[in-house]
């Protein structure tokens, strides 16, 4: 996470008023290191880097004088080469930087480590922020920058939560004993994650209590008994607490996605108790036992068709998908398994009283036909053809459609942020010179040692590339540690060249100078023929204030060590590859490209289950139906309602992505759904029967609270739920229509 502070109407380049926000920064970062949430708080470079800094590399200067020791030692040894140093040591003698020179020009007259410091420098100056007292600052002193690592990792968002609040609680502590003169933005992926999932826990509050409503007045509407929906909500209920139960027991945590998602299966759990609290209404137990038999027999294939769909979605290789799927799978088995069990448990209380068996008179009332629906029947009926005609019509126009379809490749599309952290999140990055650097490059190493030997390589060829391209630049790990072999390659060069050190006495008597003078450079000059100086190892920086630093550039991952460099936007770096060895592991990445391949390859990826889940789906429906035409009859309706949004989709320019996938699964589990009780083969032989009256009211009463489910998650502000709740409308509004028409087609019951 990145704070960014600021003091109130302060000038561009003011140091008095980086003063003031470099003393608030300061006790501020003490507030936060003292909680313990925060792995790392870095408002700017150690006072003692500069100390370590000499420390560490002086004594080691002449291993890190070229990275091509075998030609460039030779020549700065040479008598040209020291007679161009040592003079270029007394034109920086009468610099007024001339003290500073004095104080290392006896260890090192050919000013190789101001060479070195000088390389490092530029090499920092393209990811360091602008330092200001040794503090973080934005290129105009305005805003002080803290970066702060959370000890919990961004997805865990109750710690991130907390972290967030400690961050503003500091803050506000101390600007108001500063009255107010500071402001404070932040920006990270954990502020991201954070808001995403208080805007689902939003969503699925507004979404779950408008539901109820909703389900409420339909119930109402067509029972006229409040106590049904009682009964209808107790297996939706049932089996979400067995799917959050299921994900978090077995995955730990439960994504705010997958919370939001959960509303959702109020428009599919609910359709098993409708059915049977409709024939429970108007059909009760032993007035036809055939057709109860048959009744859940339709709800057990319902609900295993629903199953295998979202049993396909658990070989996803996305963790995110498989969570969703394993919910569903757990939320469905709940509520048919309560539903089959506890609802029948409830008849009598929800049955009128039933009529002696001996009873010859008595009869039970059976539910009236719908009169809107008995009409449109009757307008209909003599056009079937036509009707049949103009579904494949739209079936071939779909097909034709499908090319124009993308997929998405923004995962942003996903869960749009709020408009003013989109704000923060670019202003904040405009300070940070690590954004203009969105390529990166990995090479790896069986060992430390060898990622880095690797590395040189690849620095050495960006170095080719960019006197060919000046548009390249990068930032590596090379100019602050390069390989201990090519280190080694510096000793190796110097101890080749013979009698170095009475070589470099003539060339200080050449140029006016006193050898006895420069009597530890000398020394160490024989070090190096002797074997004596010890090249600069990653271990040589821990507990350091560079450790952080060669932590970021060296790790090891997956059993191997790996290092990096950051690049530019400009340039072809396709050139680079085939200059390292077999198993070097050169990786090129720029992240947005990533994210979007990343993104894309999920969508393909699902798309590819949902394929299957129809495949199975089928040949589950023709197992069952048998007869060619009734399975085609059960399954067309719901693929044509799949195929009609698909091509809306495509025609308006909205890129599919995987949770418009899981809602054409939806509509093609309550397409079926609503098939397998309109085209039952075994409801009677007229087509307009008391059972099929009842089978047309749970249909049409399954699809209404399905509209109003998933028309209410469209409203949402969560971008993911947006696509499950639209989607899922404008199917099952298809898939209703395109059923009850199938069912006419077919002829009725007598056709089946």
């Amino acid at each position: 996470m990145v704070l960014d502070i600021a003091l109130r109407q302060s000038e561009p380049d003011d140091p008095v008023a980086a003063d003031q926000l470099v003393d608030f920064g300061d006790r501020m970062a003490e507030d936060l290191r003292a909680t313990g949430l925060f792995h790392s708080v870095a408002n700017g470079v150690s006072p003692s880097l500069a100390q370590t800094f000499f420390e560490r590399y002086f004594p080691r200067r002449l291993a890190l004088l070229s990275d091509t020791p075998e030609t460039d030692i030779p020549r700065m040894f040479s008598e040209a080469g020291l007679a161009a140093s040592l003079g270029t040591l007394k034109d920086q003698f009468l610099l007024p930087s001339a003290p500073l020179i004095k104080r290392i020009a006896d260890a090192d007259p050919l000013l190789s480590f101001p060479e070195l410091l000088r390389r490092i420098r530029e090499n920092g100056e393209r990811i360091s922020p602008r330092l200001h007292r040794d503090r973080y600052f934005s290129p105009d002193l305005r805003h002080h920058l803290v970066l702060v690592e959370t000890v919990h990792p961004a997805f865990d968002t109750t710690a991130q939560t907390r972290a967030i609040d400690t961050v503003l609680a500091a803050f506000e502590a101390r600007n108001a004993a500063a009255d107010g003169r500071f402001d404070l933005a932040y920006t990270g992926l954990n502020r991201f994650v954070v808001e995403g999932e208080r805007r689902a826990k939003r969503d699925v509050a507004w979404a779950s209590t408008a539901t109820t409503i909703a389900v409420a007045l339909l119930f109402l509407a067509f029972f006229r008994k409040l106590r049904f929906l009682a009964f209808a909500f107790l297996p939706v209920a049932y089996g979400v607490a067995l799917g959050l139960g299921a994900v978090g027991g077995l995955r730990g945590s439960i994504h705010g996605l997958t919370l939001g998602f959960g509303s959702t299966l109020i428009g599919v759990c609910i359709d098993y108790p409708i059915h049977l609290l409709t024939h429970l209404r108007h059909d009760p137990p032993g007035s036809d036992r055939t057709a109860w038999h048959a009744l859940w027999r339709r709800l057990l294939l319902g609900s295993g068709t629903t199953a295998i769909g979202f049993a396909c979605l658990a070989f996803s290789g996305y963790p995110g998908i498989r969570e969703i799927a394993l919910f569903c799978l757990a939320g469905i088995a709940g509520a048919f398994a309560f539903t089959w069990v506890s609802l029948p448990l409830a008849a009598r209380f929800i049955v009128p009283a039933m009529p002696a068996k001996d009873d010859p008179d008595a009869s039970v009332p059976h539910a009236p036909s719908l009169p809107l629906l008995d009409a449109l029947r009757r307008r209909l009926a003599p056009h079937r053809r036509v009707i049949l005609g103009g579904m494949i019509v739209l079936a071939v126009a779909s097909l034709m459609a499908l090319p124009l379809l993308r997929l998405e490749t923004d995962a942003r599309a996903l869960d749009t942020a709020d408009p003013a952290t989109m704000a923060q999140d670019a202003a904040i990055r405009a300070h940070l010179p690590t954004a203009r650097l969105p390529r990166l490059l990995l090479v790896s190493g069986a060992t430390a040692q060898e990622a880095l030997e690797h590395n040189d390589r690849l620095d050495a060829a960006l170095r080719e590339l960019a006197t060919r391209d000046p548009s390249i630049h990068w930032v590596s790990a090379h100019p602050f540690l390069p390989s201990a072999h090519l280190q080694q390659r510096n000793l190796d060069a110097l101890a080749a060249i013979p009698d170095l050190a009475d070589h470099v006495r003539t060339g200080l008597i050449a140029q006016g100078f006193r050898p006895d003078a420069f009597a530890p450079f000398l020394e160490a000059l024989q070090d190096a023929r002797t074997g004596r100086i010890a090249p600069l190892l990653p271990e040589d920086l821990d507990d350091t204030p560079m450790a952080a630093m060669i932590q970021g550039f060296l790790f090891p991952h997956d059993g191997r060590w790996w290092t990096l460099t950051m690049a530019g936007p400009d340039g072809e770096l396709e050139a680079l590859d085939g200059i390292l060895p077999a198993g070097a592991d050169l990786i090129r990445i720029q992240p947005a490209a990533l994210v979007s391949s990343l993104v894309t390859s999920s969508q393909r990826e699902t798309l590819y289950l949902l394929l299957a889940g129809i495949a199975l789906n089928a040949l589950a429906i023709a197992v069952v139906r048998r007869r060619p035409r009734l399975a085609f009859a059960t399954i067309g309706p719901a693929i044509l309602a799949m195929l009609l949004v698909v091509a809306g989709m495509a025609l308006a320019g909205i890129p599919l992505n995987f949770m418009h996938v899981v809602g054409l699964l939806l509509i093609l589990s309550m397409g079926i759904d609503y098939a397998v009780f309109l085209l039952a083969p075994d409801q009677g032989p007229a087509a307009n029967t008391p059972h099929q009256a009842i089978a047309e009211r749970s249909v049409l009463l399954s699809a209404l609270t399905t509209l109003a489910t998933y028309g209410l998650l469209a409203t949402c502000r969560t971008a993911a739920l947006v696509s499950v709740g639209a989607t899922v409308f404008a199917g099952v509004l298809i898939v209703a229509i395109l059923t009850f028409l199938a069912d006419l087609i077919a002829g009725g019951r007598d056709a089946t």
